[in-house]
């Protein structure tokens, strides 16, 4: 096109290239037209397409992407295929002709010709020259373009707040979702963009959890303990108070996936809101809700709240029905099109339905020469017929493929029509969805081996449908399935996609409803005496009190990240089986249980300790005579109220234990029960004889092989000497702590050891803090970092000299209270933590004056979580490049490769949420937008 606006003949290609007439897919989004591909995601055209000249002539125009018939020029921009580009190698053709050659398998063949020739017409924007040589490839999306590019478009519209994506289920509602999700987040409009799943909390939040969670105040429940959901009567109250947790649930996810903290009270559904509000203040989020047709209502109760308090959040949900919420704007997903039975083969496979099946059919090792033979296409053609068009139905039986030709999978699937939409002669009480999605299920099952059969129905003891190999050996053999059959059966029902694949921790998972599928089963097999529940629970009971006590002695160590990581991975289960307890009467079993997991302190480092707590108060509130697992419980429950700041909870508790220790007599060396007595007295009481006491307990548990909890006794011992004095015994406290941990290898061990370093007792308080603060990030410890950033506040109150050092201690005293009132850590609460930070205030009033530390401090308490740790890290220059340092390389490094953050986090013991900053940090620094640009600059610099 010239300045004039026409355009120029295009001059003929060598009679070798001519083109096809095919139509290939140009996206057209703000100032960038590229052609999408597959490996790198885009063989991008245009960086500063000219404003106000447009893509012509379009054969028709939908959404972002223009087809053009092959032949068609395009104007684009002098800045052009860039020659640094990896992949497209410009050159000069006689006859101004300039080709981008594409490597081989760049972009694939099947959607681009080896040469995209461009025409230079010597002035204005130089011509693009496009042609193809095939159809666009399937992609796992097929037919839903159109979908996309709607919810696409009504996204660009703030005022669009709520879209509802509904449709039956099965359609496909979620990978959609997800898509979108990606979609949108690669476009950089957003500022945070989270996807939360809410299947899980409606499948695992029954009324035999509400006990677990209800709080004063809230309506009774019909059972004021842990219950099982078949035990729990549905009643009006109950059925309000699991409301009320459902609420607080979904708010705890929705922070979590946009990493807000949510750690104060984590029942408090007010507070979780207002973190929500908070967090998501005035920046464009958005937000997509994942199956929310459990529970509508209560879905709907929070989108309001936030709808309303936060004017830049858009919120897209997926369910099965409509929200019926003012402002809601609904796009209902529709089945993929099938073929008709007398279409031709070209037609047919034209169906989006078809492609789909196709596609997953090929994966599964169906041949074209199988598909040439007519009475297999005819079945092919009749099972996607039989779907309507569910993808999720295609997926599944495409996965009987493996086993089977189309013909005889039709013949099993076919005799009773049990894949049509129709419910079942009788069915009566389900929703259509269901009905259908519980045939398809039900061939699934007869297309299983007995022995395959049942071992699906044994895995939906597995709360939340997650488990390991070893925990399905261990609990799921037994009767006519060896143990070293599992894995073998497993594998089978993996390929037949009732299990999902393994994921990078090793851990499996099943659907929801495949899982619900086999816990219905399995019931049948227990009314006809086949199989006994009793049994089955009596080994997941075991199975999880083995892993506990496992976890208990082998969490300190080199070990220890991956050990508290598969503690919180297993929490699920671990309430499983102590609701088993609880059910059948084994109190002190479910305490044993839940001691051993407080006893590795995930409690703390994953923020749960208001769902233990509820575990063991549970269980604690059941009278019961004077045992050892009842006291060991109530030691470290006591233990955790103290630190916590809980006077009269530790006090209540310490009383209560010190009866039992004597109603039972001649208990023995028994470290535990000094450990926490002598806690209580340090920290609750002032009294610096515990030291002795915790000295002591530390001591016995060391000659018991208890490393973990000796570490335990001598943090807190170095704790309490590192505030209280005199100096000599807080640096040899502090030192034997430290020395402890590095001599075990612990990692998270040593960071506290270091921390301990630095308390104001000691003779040198160590300037040690910010290091110590990224190693606790690192680790995902969601607990020490609390305590980081206080006791550096008091560091540069003592040590600082410069204005800005007080003033940085303001802003730190300041934002250590926001996270404290957020964590429920009162810290202040303790009284040796109160007079060293009334001591650190007083020091900076006295340099600064009351005015200045005023409004440092208030500017402390207005800081995000991330603020408040990039002020102590001293990361605030955001504005000039650095060198990378060599974690950032590694990680650098690996992202450049096509790593994903979790495949990073995996490979170097790291928590997602910390790599994902890293990441950030890592573009930030050298100045990259994308994986792209880190490519390039890391390639530039000699990095290999």
């Amino acid at each position: 096109m010239t300045t004039a606006g026409k355009t120029p003949p295009v001059p003929p290609l060598p009679a070798e290239e001519t083109p096809s007439r095919h139509r290939i897919r140009i996206r057209v989004q703000g100032d960038e037209a590229w052609i999408p591909g597959e490996r790198w995601g885009s063989a991008r055209f245009g960086k500063g397409l000219a404003k106000g000249v447009p893509l012509f002539p379009a054969t028709s125009t939908k959404g972002p992407f223009t087809y053009l018939n092959a032949g068609t020029p395009i104007g684009l921009g002098r800045r052009d295929m860039p020659p640094h580009r990896p992949n497209i190698r410009p050159r000069v053709d006689a006859g101004s002709l300039l080709c981008a050659r594409f490597a081989p398998g760049t972009i694939g063949s099947d959607i681009l010709p080896a040469r995209l020739p461009f025409i230079n017409p010597g002035r204005g924007w130089p011509m693009v020259h496009v042609d193809s040589r095939a159809v666009q490839a399937i992609t796992t999306l097929v037919g839903r373009q159109d979908t996309l590019d709607e919810l696409t478009r009504t996204l660009a519209n703030p005022r669009r707040r709520l879209v509802n994506l509904c449709g039956v289920g099965g359609v496909g509602k979620t990978r959609v979702a997800a898509e979108l999700h990606d979609r949108m987040a690669e476009t950089g409009e957003y500022q945070a963009i989270a996807f939360v799943r809410l299947e899980h909390i409606f499948e695992l939040l029954s009324p035999a959890t509400v006990a677990a969670y209800r709080r004063p105040g809230d309506a009774p429940t019909a059972a004021a303990d842990i219950r099982a959901p078949q035990a729990v009567p549905t009643t009006e109250h109950n059925d309000q108070s699991l409301k009320v947790v459902l609420r607080r649930r979904i708010c705890q996810e929705i922070a979590s996936a946009l990493k807000l903290d949510h750690h104060t009270d984590s029942t408090d559904f007010d507070r979780l809101m207002e973190v929500l509000v908070e967090g998501i203040g005035e920046r464009r989020t958005l937000l997509v809700l994942d199956n929310c047709e459990p529970n509508v209502g209560v879905v709907v109760d929070v989108i309001f709240g936030l709808l309303n308090n936060t004017p830049a959040l858009q919120v897209v949900t997926t369910s099965r029905a409509f929200l019926n919420l003012v402002g809601e704007y609904l796009v209902q997903l529709r089945p993929l099109d099938v073929p008709c039975t007398d279409d031709s083969r070209d037609k047919a496979t034209g169906a989006a339905a078809m492609q789909v099946f196709l596609d997953r059919a090929k994966a599964a090792g169906l041949r074209d020469e199988v598909l040439a033979e007519p009475k297999q296409w005819a079945a092919v053609v009749e099972l996607v017929r039989m779907t309507e068009g569910l993808p999720l139905f295609l997926e599944l039986l495409a996965t009987q493929l493996r086993v089977r030709l189309p013909a005889a999978v039709l013949e099993i699937h076919g005799k009773n029509r049990l894949l049509s939409l129709r419910a079942a002669s009788g069915t009566v009480g389900l929703p259509r969805q269901q009905q259908n999605l519980m045939e398809l299920v039900t061939s699934h099952w007869d297309a299983c081996t007995p022995e395959q059969q049942l071992l699906w129905a044994r895995l939906s003891v597995f709360s939340g449908a997650s488990f390991t190999l070893d925990a399905a050996e261990a609990v799921c053999s037994g009767g006519p399935i060896a143990a070293a059959d599992v894995v073998s059966l497993l594998d089978e029902l993996v390929s037949r996609s009732v299990v999902r694949p393994a994921s990078p921790d090793g851990r499996h998972n099943q659907h929801g409803t495949l899982r619900e599928y086999g816990k219905m089963k399995f019931g049948e097999m227990c009314e006809a005496g086949v199989e006994d529940e009793q049994q089955l629970q009596e080994r997941h009971c075991a199975w999880v009190e083995k892993f506990s006590a496992r976890a208990a002695l082998a969490w300190f160590g080199p070990d220890e990240p991956k050990v508290l990581n598969d503690v919180r991975t297993e929490l699920q289960n671990t309430f499983g089986a102590v609701w088993w307890c609880k059910e059948t009467g084994q109190i002190d079993r479910g305490l044993m249980i839940c001691t051993d997991v407080l006893r590795v302190r995930v409690q703390f480092f994953y923020a749960v300790e208001a769902e233990i707590g509820a575990w063991i108060e549970g269980l604690l509130a059941h009278p019961g005579k004077a045992t050892l697992p009842r006291i060991a419980a109530l030691s470290v429950l006591v233990f955790m109220r103290v630190v916590l700041g809980d006077k009269d909870g530790a006090r209540r508790r310490l009383e209560e234990m010190e009866r039992l220790v004597k109603e039972f007599g001649d208990i023995g060396p028994m470290p535990a029960v000094l450990a926490a007595k002598g806690t209580y007295e340090l920290f609750s009481k002032n009294n610096t004889d515990a030291l002795d006491i915790l000295a002591e307990a530390a001591a016995q548990f060391s000659e018991m092989g208890l490393e973990g909890d000796c570490h335990m006794a001598l943090l807190l011992r170095a704790l309490g000497a590192g505030v209280f004095g005199p100096a000599e015994i807080a640096d040899a406290a502090t030192q034997e702590c430290l020395g402890h941990a590095l001599k075990h290898g612990s990692v998270w061990g040593g960071s506290w050891g270091r921390w301990a370093t630095a308390l104001p007792a000691c003779s040198v308080m160590a300037d040690v803090l910010p290091g110590v603060l990224d190693a606790q990030l690192g680790l995902g410890d969601g607990w020490g970092p609390i305590w980081d950033v206080e006791v550096q506040a008091w560091w540069l109150a003592f040590n600082g000299e410069t204005v800005s050092d007080f003033r940085l201690a303001a802003v730190l005293l300041g934002g250590a209270i926001k996270l404290q009132d957020r964590h429920g850590v009162l810290i202040r609460g303790l009284e040796p933590f109160k007079e060293w930070r009334d001591k650190a205030a007083k020091k900076i009033i006295a340099e600064i004056g009351f005015p200045a530390y005023r409004k440092a401090y208030e500017e402390g308490t207005k800081l995000s979580k991330d603020e408040i740790f990039a002020k102590m890290l001293d990361d605030e220059d955001s504005s000039q490049p650095e060198i990378l340092d060599p974690r950032e390389l590694r990680i650098a490094a690996m992202k450049v490769s096509g790593a994903t953050n979790a495949d990073i986090a995996g490979k170097l013991n790291l928590t997602v949420s910390w790599v994902e900053q890293n990441v950030t940090r890592i573009y930030r620094k050298t100045g990259c937008k994308n994986r792209a640009e880190l490519a390039a600059w890391f390639t530039a610099r000699g990095y290999a």
